[in-house]
Formats: C-alpha cells, sequence, structure tokens
C-alpha cells in the first residue's frame, strides 16, 4: 500500500500503470479518530493503438486483454485448433446470434480512412455467411457499428485465405476496429 496524508479535498494518483487493477481506501482522520475506509476500485485505461499493430493472438490465453468483445460471450476467444501459427488463432462461434471483437482505441493522431486490416480467414461449413469489418465509437453498443466494405467470406471451406479490408472510405469518429 501507499500512503498519502493531506489536507484537500481531492488527491492525485500518479505513476499508476496502464491495464492494472487498483483498490483505492480513503478515511479521514480527525485528531486521534479515524472513520470507516471507504473502499474503491479501478482499472486504468489500456494504451492507444499505435501504427503498425500486429496481433496474432500466439500469446493470448482465452481473450485478449483490452479488446472488447459481446458482453457476457465466451465467444471469440483463442483457440489451439485451426491454426495459422502456433499456439493460438482467434475462434468465433456464432449459432443463431452475433459475436464481435473489437480492438483497443486507434490512436488519435491516425487518420482511420488512411488503415488497413489485414487477417487470415478460415470456415469449416458452408452456413457461415463471413465477417464483417468496421468502426466503432463505442466497443460496448453494437449500435455505434459502421460496416466498412462487403462481408468478408472465404472461397472454399477448410483453407486459411488472406483477407485485407481498407478503411479508406470510413468518415467517422469511431476509434476501434
Amino acid at each position: 500500500w501507499d500512503i498519502a496524508i493531506s489536507n484537500a479535498t481531492t488527491h492525485s494518483l500518479s505513476n499508476l500503470t496502464i491495464n492494472t487493477a487498483y483498490n483505492v481506501s480513503i478515511a479521514t482522520v480527525c485528531g486521534s479518530d479515524t472513520s470507516i475506509y471507504a473502499n474503491f476500485y479501478f482499472v486504468t485505461p489500456c494504451a492507444d493503438i499505435t501504427i503498425p499493430y500486429t496481433q496474432n493472438f500466439d500469446a493470448v490465453s482465452g481473450f485478449p486483454t483490452c479488446w472488447t468483445r459481446k458482453q457476457g460471450a465466451t465467444n471469440p476467444a483463442t483457440s489451439t485448433s485451426y491454426l495459422v501459427s502456433s499456439p493460438n488463432s482467434l475462434y468465433f462461434y456464432a449459432s443463431g446470434t452475433y459475436q464481435y471483437a473489437a480492438t483497443p482505441p486507434v490512436d488519435i493522431n491516425v487518420a482511420m480512412n488512411t488503415l488497413q486490416v489485414t487477417f487470415k480467414q478460415y470456415r469449416t461449413t458452408s452456413t457461415y455467411t463471413g465477417i464483417k469489418v468496421g468502426v466503432m465509437t463505442d466497443p460496448n453498443n453494437m449500435a455505434t457499428f459502421e460496416q466498412i466494405g462487403n462481408t468478408v467470406t472465404t472461397s472454399a471451406l477448410s483453407t486459411w485465405e488472406d483477407k485485407i479490408v481498407l478503411l479508406n472510405s470510413y468518415t467517422g469518429t469511431g476509434r476501434y476496429i
């Protein structure tokens, strides 16, 4: 614990680490009396993505820290099946519902319409309809999703295919891909 004593009504915390959980306890001291502690828990935000950015999911277990998926969902998640590289890939499995994975925010100094999303795609069934790539202003609200281009699918089953989606037509203010 770090202890800070202050006579002010506010206190700034410094030297906090990104994407880190903290517990803070606050009490008032008046002479020899100390009030009941008020406890607070918070997590510092993740750092913005700097370009170029690469994520192959090999160093991830479960779901990448700082990425966002549908609240309460267990998929997408990393998988050791259907690998492009070892040991993981990001696996989507949706039956009758949608899933999504949103990156951490892209650095505000990067024009989103100068970016492209490059990925490898694999499907195991012909009923799979594909992936929609887009940009969101709020990764917890699908209503902010703006699709860029057409739905991306593969031309064959059980084959990895390279895909590229250009974001050059994007004119919004979203920072999450």
